[in-house]
């Protein structure tokens, strides 16, 4: 058995001194921290490369264990390709979070480092402060020459400016575009380690959320993601099986990607707003809901689909003829939600055999519109299943095993009948644990971070404007006196940047080969892949598919 393992998860998707001296270490707090600081850090440039005129920015957030002397380090890459990883600790796993006002800062009390030390590294030349000695504004970019800038900036890190890492155990973490990065500059980790020439060879894992390492399965899964998520509409669904899946295929197969064209995406909602411009009526039925009530028992109820259509029927009668005859003559129209997909098209059969033989008040009855719609339970079994695969509550090991029972060889995944060996349990209810102490649950709040995603990239981007902040941060003057503004991510850099590695493959592969063959390594060297359920470009379907065949190809197991 292979000393390896894959592992994929869901989550749903953030000085020491150089040898000259402790030139990089922050003294002092930050500028407008509001909490006690209990660790220890270092900013400042990493030789990458080019003769040493590559300088990539780096910050060192010592762990918050009181032993961070022995506590491994994690190495944080953001992706883009272009954007910051020192925006990623500001925005999502560091110590410091910036507060609305922009300038001060409030702790972030599930960091990263509270349990290792974190090295965050703005990579490649041209994102956040790292930048070309000749040509400040300048970059040149590319998947190998990110990899090598990479390789040779961890490289003086070890050697040069914080040589009591040497010896320490280290990982590299990242997200998005570091699931390209990650497994490039690994490889060439690798090489370095086997020849003996890199300077901590202690290297034990990598781990990538959300990442994006296989273009074609991700656009594949995309196009599932989104049918799935309700973003397309069943003839659209159609048209795009008919175009793109061999016919009788497993819609799995199916390759989407051959006729994609990438258009923005993104823009799913619909801003306006109908209920301002009619006249709602909301009726509370059958008998025994609300404060509708029975006159000889208040408190029974004599329910069914076809007593409530009629008893439906009769009210809106009683509306227009008796109660609000000023509507009698009005257009009207029925909707509703969930269950009214029955409510809705039995009190319609009804009323329509009313209007024809004339004896409904208004026969002015226009439409009806059912949102949710609880109209055929086969049909929503069936669904259910695939939307509960699509949207990651079940593993691709159990998909197949539900494809295998229920769908005929080489059928077309939506004409399965999942319903047939269905037992009903109640599968609706996916956060049923955050009911077990619902005292306590802060109701006065949805959000336990405070709107903080909304814009934390505008907060931090603030906050780095300020002369102030660069000092604390030991910003080099070539930098400052260009006078640019630190941005989260590089819009050019990112639009020009070149692809090399469509598909890390592979990559991949040779990672898994080198370390399980090689004696230098440490034991059971370790590879972590997960994903959250929201993410469309670098959604969890298209890694789960790429890690799965490179588990296939190699003889791994996925957990």
């Amino acid at each position: 058995m292979k000393a390896l393992t894959l592992l994929i998860f869901l989550f749903p998707f953030f000085g020491i001194c150089k040898a000259a001296g402790d030139a990089d270490k922050i003294i002092g707090d930050l500028p407008g921290t509001t909490f006690k600081v209990n660790f220890d850090q270092y900013s400042g440039y990493l030789n990458a490369g080019n003769g040493g005129k590559w300088k990539f920015f780096y910050w060192l957030v010592e762990s918050q264990t009181g032993n961070s002397s022995n506590d491994p380090l994690i190495v944080w890459f953001n992706g883009g390709p272009g954007c910051s990883s020192l925006g990623g600790l500001f925005e999502e796993l560091g110590p410091f979070y910036v507060n609305s006002d922009r300038k001060t800062l409030y702790e972030n009390i599930y960091s990263w480092n509270k349990y290792a030390n974190v090295l965050a590294i703005e990579s490649p030349i041209g994102v956040g402060f790292s930048y070309d000695v000749d040509n400040v504004t300048a970059y040149t970019v590319g998947d190998d020459l990110t990899a090598q800038q990479n390789h040779d900036a961890l490289a003086d890190f070890f050697a040069n400016v914080q040589p009591r890492y040497k010896n320490r155990q280290w990982f590299i973490a990242g997200e998005s575009y570091a699931g390209i990065y990650i497994p490039t500059v690994t490889q060439k980790l690798f090489q370095s380690i086997v020849n003996g020439t890199f300077p901590n060879p202690n290297f034990t894992g990598i781990a990538i959320g959300n990442g994006y390492m296989n273009i074609k399965a991700l656009t594949n899964a995309l196009v599932l993601w989104t049918s799935y998520h309700g973003l397309i509409g069943l003839p659209q669904w159609r048209d795009l099986k008919q175009t793109c899946c061999a016919p009788g295929s497993d819609v799995d197969n199916c390759d989407f990607a051959k006729n994609f064209n990438y258009v923005y995406m993104n823009d799913t909602k619909n801003n306006a707003c109908a209920n301002k411009y009619a006249n709602v009526l909301a009726i509370e039925s059958p008998i025994g809901v609300g404060f509708s009530y029975d006159v000889d028992n208040v408190t029974a109820y004599t329910v069914g689909d076809d007593l409530t259509a009629q008893q439906n029927h009769d009210a809106l009668a009683d509306f227009f003829s008796n109660v609000q005859p000023r509507y009698k003559d009005r257009q009207w129209f029925i909707a509703g939600e969930s269950y009214a997909g029955i409510y809705i098209p039995t009190v319609t059969q009804k009323l329509f055999q009313s209007i024809v033989n004339g004896t409904f008040p208004n026969p002015n009855f226009t439409g009806i519109a059912i949102g949710n719609g609880y109209m055929n339970i086969k049909a929503l079994t069936n669904a259910l299943v695939l939307w509960t695969s699509y949207h990651g509550l079940i593993g691709l090991p159990q998909w197949r095993d539900l494809k295998q029972t229920c769908c005929a060889p080489g059928s077309d995944v939506d004409n399965c009948d999942f319903t047939k060996n269905f037992n009903y349990v109640y599968m609706n209810d996916t956060k049923n644990n955050a009911c077990a102490n619902k005292d306590k649950i802060y109701y006065d709040s949805s959000d336990n971070q405070f709107g903080y995603p909304c814009d934390n990239g505008d907060r931090a981007r603030a906050y780095f404007s300020q002369p102030e902040v660069l000092r604390a941060f030991h910003i080099d003057d070539a930098w400052i006196n260009a006078k640019l503004n630190w941005t989260g991510c590089n819009i050019p850099l990112n639009e020009n940047y070149p692809v090399t590695y469509n598909d890390t493959t592979d990559v991949f592969k040779y990672i898994i080969q080198v370390a399980t063959n090689r004696q230098q390594f440490v034991k059971n060297f370790r590879i972590l892949i997960y994903n959250g359920d929201v993410d469309t470009v670098c959604n969890f379907l298209g890694d789960s598919w790429h890690i799965d065949n490179i588990a296939s190809q190699t003889g791994l197991n996925v957990i």
